[in-house]
């Protein structure tokens, strides 16, 4: 999701590793695994999961996926779960969407 977005957010958005996004923000991330994806808003409002990737998409245009979520909680639920499945095999898809789109600008 992240090289995805990067291309299309440009610098309307900022990505941390989960080592520095813990030093700069550490009440927030303490007991958080370094592989969930978050969105910290400006207005400290926090998103963990899908429901951050579907904000995020929202943030940079495209809110179908987020609209879903938000109106739909069997949508939700099965988002969550496919998240947490992706989790598990989130190396191997990097990989191989770096190898089928290049790798994301400025790579973390």
């Amino acid at each position: 999701m992240a090289g995805g977005v990067r291309r299309c957010a440009g610098n309307r958005l900022e990505y941390l590793r989960a080592d520095v996004a813990a030093q700069r923000f550490p009440l927030v991330f303490h007991e958080l695994s370094p592989t969930t994806v978050m969105l910290l808003e400006p207005n400290g409002r926090l998103y963990f999961g899908a429901q951050a990737v579907y904000k995020t998409r929202a943030l940079i245009g495209s809110p179908f996926l987020w609209t879903l979520y938000q109106t739909h909680p069997w949508f939700a639920l099965l988002s969550e779960w496919g998240y947490r499945l992706v989790t598990v095999f989130r190396p191997f898809l990097s990989t191989v969407l770096d190898l089928l789109l290049g790798p994301p600008p400025d790579d973390l």
